[in-house]
């Protein structure tokens, strides 16, 4: 979305896409990124990192702006840590239930 409203609406809209491609190379040079690096692997990376950071579905949707939860499946690569974390989290699945022993 764009910095400031839209002066005759009153809104925020979106920037228009050739405006929106010179926004993203100012930040990327601003932060020291490869001019070559694309906006969609920004997306990629953050969703990984949250999936990483053990965040759910419904908070990965909220971040990237996703309405489906399938498209944060897409962009949340799978990572080694998700792995740990998900062996980790089935033992105590597994005794919280209550109906077996330690």
């Amino acid at each position: 979305m764009r910095d400031r409203p839209d002066r005759p609406r009153k809104v925020y809209l979106p920037w228009k896409e050739d405006y929106f491609r010179h926004i993203v190379a100012d930040y990327r040079k601003a932060a020291g990124l490869d001019p070559d690096e694309k906006f969609m692997g920004l997306r990629h990376g953050g969703n990984t990192e949250g999936a990483d950071a053990e965040l759910t579905d419904a908070q990965l949707r909220a971040l990237s702006g996703h309405k489906a939860a399938d498209m944060t499946v897409l962009y949340a690569k799978k990572t080694i840590q998700q792995r740990r974390a998900g062996a980790r989290k089935r033992p105590e699945a597994r005794t919280n239930r209550g109906d077996l022993s330690k």
